[in-house]
């Protein structure tokens, strides 16, 4: 109970009013400041929370029409489809960007006036040059990189089916030998012919008396 009263009954040292009557201008001077502030870093970082607000959408859309796969191989071949949809993508993209970059100059030298123009067009004709050249360049290097992945996927795929055509072809050729075998030792001759003119089913064994 003392200790309540305490807390309940205490006062402060420090009497702000008694040290300035300006107490409550400078106060609500620096609460403006501060909510102006806030308000500013709110709108300076809404783009932030917009982009995460669609990001998370996004995701919450594909996990809820996301459908595991059942085997390896389903997963191997959306994994495969995803590359190369990631290639093809990056490869829009890029030309998209030089696409830009060549509208964004056609801006410019409209923009421009006449004297500036004649002065700088040389310089930015090597450069839009050069930047052509490094973009063909580097566009050339991932087409062949692309090429080169896709073919060596292409070529494990074609290995994989002609070992599983192989395989099978194995195993039928034992099959029709284990069968031939059987019927060798349960059939005799005549029986076979009968089997092979439908007189008696082919599950029909004969033995000696």
């Amino acid at each position: 109970m003392t200790n309540q009263r305490k807390k309940t009954n205490r006062k402060y040292q420090f009497d702000p009013l008694s040290y300035s009557s300006l107490y409550f201008f400078v106060s609500d001077s620096v609460r403006a400041h501060i909510k102006k502030e806030r308000d500013k870093q709110f709108k300076e970082t809404e783009w932030k929370r917009s982009a995460r607000r669609e990001l998370f959408n996004l995701l919450s859309e594909i996990q809820k029409n996301f459908i595991p796969p059942q085997t390896s191989n389903e997963n191997d071949l959306r994994a495969l489809s995803l590359n190369k949809q990631i290639a093809i993508k990056t490869e829009i993209k890029s030309t998209l960007e030089s696409l830009q970059s060549l509208i964004d100059f056609g801006v410019y030298k409209l923009s421009k006036k006449d004297e500036l123009y004649k002065e700088n067009v040389n310089s930015i004709l090597n450069e839009e040059t050069e930047d052509r050249k490094r973009l063909e360049e580097l566009r050339k290097v991932r087409k062949a990189k692309f090429l080169e992945r896709i073919s060596k996927e292409s070529k494990l795929v074609l290995e994989s089916r002609e070992n599983q055509r192989l395989e099978a072809e194995r195993e039928r050729k034992r099959l029709n030998d284990e069968e031939s075998k059987e019927e060798s030792r349960f059939y005799f001759p005549s029986d076979r012919k009968l089997v092979d003119c439908g007189l008696i089913p082919p599950t029909s064994r004969f033995t000696t008396t």
